[in-house]
């Protein structure tokens, strides 16, 4: 055999063991009945320092990848005062001098947190009964099919069914009273008024009141501020 022979053959057998050596790259794909356990969303939001918009970003990830997919901004309003979402496709937001003599409105949006996020406004529900101020604060919290809203500028809070757009506008205390909080567990609200409160459950019905506290409240996912 020539020496160029030999060489080739040298050349031929390490090529052999050099690709032996490396491993393949596998890639595994997700069947669907799994993509829910591996996509994950969230969106932030964000005020302006006037309260007359709410930007927005969706951040996550899902079987092929992951970032942020997507942002907008919602808006505008004269002053929104509180952001609530569901966690099935809705957001709240709370414009405490939106509608006609400053008094509340509640728009309600569209949310598909994917990766092609998308934040649109459905439907709006004026509560003329809630007449704020411009530095009140306000309260909000949802539970089931059901928005809860108040300032503490006002003696009327309301309560907002997000699907059919009825609103009841009321109050607790006799005499009435300011809202102080509105807060919420997994499985109720309690909207707290000088002097007095009222508990509702998931079906929008009330469960209980009572005049002892005005600081009554539930221990929900977000804290209940004390002071």
């Amino acid at each position: 055999m020539s020496c160029g022979a030999l060489i080739f053959l040298a050349a031929l057998v390490a090529l052999v063991v050099s690709a032996a050596a490396v491993q393949p790259v596998v890639v595994h794909k997700v069947e669907a009945s799994n993509t829910t356990a591996t996509t994950m969303f969230y969106t932030t939001f964000t005020a302006n320092k006037a309260l007359t918009g709410v930007s927005w970003v969706t951040c996550g990830h899902d079987e092929t990848s992951s970032g942020c997919y997507g942002s907008g901004s919602v808006g505008p309003f004269v002053r929104a005062c509180a952001v609530a979402g569901n966690g099935n496709g809705r957001v709240f937001v709370m414009d405490a001098l939106g509608g006609a003599d400053n008094s509340a409105v509640l728009h309600i949006y569209k949310q598909n947190e994917t990766s092609r996020p998308s934040i649109v406004e459905w439907k709006t529900v004026a509560l003329p009964k809630m007449v704020s101020q411009d530095a009140a604060p306000c309260a909000m919290a949802v539970l089931g099919d059901f928005v809860y809203l108040g300032t503490q500028a006002s003696t009327v809070y309301a309560q907002v069914n997000w699907k059919t757009l009825d609103a009841f506008q009321g109050t607790v205390c006799s005499p009435p009273g300011v809202t102080s909080s509105i807060t919420a567990s997994k499985d109720a609200v309690a909207v707290s008024q000088s002097g007095c409160f009222v508990g509702y459950n998931k079906d929008g019905r009330p469960l209980i009141s009572g005049g002892e506290q005005s600081t009554t409240f539930l221990a929900g996912q977000n804290a209940h501020l004390l002071v």
